[in-house]
């Protein structure tokens, strides 16, 4: 069984069965999203997606020297890439060049144009037989194939593929570069946004807040005669409840003081009197003296 990664979609690989069965699987729903049958290879050995992330394509090598390109999605092959008279080991798209490599176990390694699947080279290596071949990394343009007891580093040369290797790695670093900056400005139009999100929050809360005031003033003005006369009613009792305090105070203080004069109870609302014994008024005058008569003064 092949199995390999989707270079690009970190949630998808692919795998294949000694049936020729390839399927394609996706980890987050953890099912089989395509489905391609291939009647032709008793057994796939190898298995590779395209880097290039628009197109849906996968190489296949396998037993009779075949090798296939697929369109995954459709289900379809799009290409055979025929001429290995060995099992086909592996096969890869190249990262850079629009090229497929293919390796049989005969060892012979075939070079594709990616664009019409024509053969472009045709190579044999000294090798006793290939069983492996890895692909350039990111910034190289050289490929290890690996033998039974031994390995054998190849470099594709050429001007024209020199020209286009340059041309590629500057479309690279362009590409990243403006990666980069958009990665920087989606996090400044996210921040921005979360801005604007707290803003409008606020904005909202505060048109709340004033519809609910502006319900409040209009509720207590539609209330405000109500109130009013609830109020003027009230202002009544009160006067009526201090003139009741008042007349009640008067009589407290009067039987206060009729208390203290000792003469009795007195009516409510009667002035008050005091009145002198005998004894008094013979003490006030001396025993009644006639200088205290009327008109002569005090002595």
């Amino acid at each position: 069984m092949a199995v390999a990664f989707h270079p690009t979609k970190l949630n998808v690989f692919g795998s294949s069965s000694k049936d020729g069965t390839i399927k394609v699987w996706d980890i987050e729903k953890r099912a089989v999203t395509h489905t391609i049958q291939d009647h032709d290879i008793p057994q796939i050995y190898r298995l590779q997606f395209c880097l290039k992330s628009e197109k849906p394509l996968l190489v296949t090598g396998g037993d009779g020297g075949h090798a296939r390109v697929w369109d995954y999605e459709a289900g379809s092959c799009v290409a055979k890439l025929e001429g290995h008279s060995g099992n086909v080991w592996d096969a890869f798209f190249h990262p850079h060049l629009p090229f497929i490599f293919t390796a049989s176990f005969n060892r012979e390694v075939r070079v594709w144009d990616e664009l019409n699947y024509k053969l472009v080279l045709s190579y044999s290596t000294e090798l006793t037989n290939i069983s492996s071949m890895a692909p350039p990394c990111r910034n190289s343009n050289k490929i290890v194939l690996g033998g039974c007891t031994e390995f054998l580093v190849l470099e594709v040369v050429g001007k024209q593929t020199e020209v286009s290797i340059n041309k590629i790695l500057s479309m690279q670093r362009t590409l990243d570069e403006l990666r980069a900056a958009q990665t920087i400005k989606t996090q400044s139009l996210t921040e921005l946004g979360s801005m604007l999100q707290k803003e409008v929050t606020a904005r909202q809360e505060s048109d709340k807040a004033c519809k609910e005031l502006t319900a409040r003033i209009q509720k207590a003005e539609v209330e405000r005669p109500t109130l009013v006369e609830k109020l003027g009613k009230i202002s009544q009792t009160v006067e009526k409840m201090e003139g009741k305090l008042k007349q009640v105070t008067e009589r407290q203080v009067a039987r206060e003081l009729r208390r203290e004069v000792g003469d009795g109870p007195v009516e409510d609302n009667c002035p008050l009197f005091r009145e002198y014994s005998a004894k008094e008024l013979q003490d006030a005058t001396d025993n009644f003296d006639d200088k205290w008569k009327s008109g002569d003064g005090d002595p």
